[in-house]
């Protein structure tokens, strides 16, 4: 999952929604056996 905000293209302060959101989505995502973690951690190259 990538998540993607703007204040440009969204709600202002939106972004707090997404930072709140993000513990739920990680423990959820543990839950159900997916690793998190920066791309680079998972065999994505950096461009």
């Amino acid at each position: 999952m990538l998540l993607h905000d703007s204040d440009v293209t969204s709600t202002p302060d939106s972004w707090r929604a997404t930072l709140a959101a993000v513990p739920v989505i990680v423990q959820t995502l543990r839950e159900r056996g997916l690793r998190v973690g920066p791309l680079a951690a998972h065999g994505v190259p950096r461009r």
